[in-house]
């Protein structure tokens, strides 16, 4: 079996010894969700995704909400409030839109980004829950 990035899937990272949650096609998962290991996405997940380790979203995979890992490897689908505070890597034939704020970012050709992008070396170390919506606008007091 060959490992080209396009072709390489979950199970095949999961067969090299190191530890892993694989979501697997046909799996949705909603809510709020915290992976310690490296993670490999080829179903759907929304919500608030917290991963200690990497996370990588095959073809196929998609992941909607507030994400954040050290490292996001996208071949499939990533929409929302991103934070990646190592490394975000957009892979040929990905989609990522959103909020997205990383240290270093890589888009390959055929990859589509459309995004508020944000590189930094300087970034927080976790996704604020008041960057979830802007505040809303106060009024201008008015002179009576």
């Amino acid at each position: 079996m060959g490992n080209t990035d396009k072709g390489r899937s979950g199970a095949v990272r999961a067969a090299s010894g190191d530890a892993a949650n694989l979501i697997l096609k046909g799996t949705h998962l909603d809510g709020k969700l915290n992976f310690a290991a490296q993670t490999v996405v080829s179903g759907r997940i929304s919500g608030e995704i917290t991963c200690q380790n990497t996370l990588f979203i095959e073809l196929g995979g998609r992941v909607e909400g507030r994400v954040q890992a050290p490292t996001i490897v996208v071949y499939g689908e990533l929409d929302g409030t991103i934070l990646a505070t190592e490394f975000l890597e957009i892979c040929t034939g990905a989609v990522v839109a959103g909020a997205v704020k990383a240290r270093s970012v890589r888009v390959d050709q055929g990859a589509k980004l459309t995004a508020d992008l944000s590189i930094s070396a300087d970034l927080p170390a976790s996704l604020d829950p008041a960057q979830a919506a802007p505040a809303p606008a106060q009024p201008a007091p008015v002179a009576g």
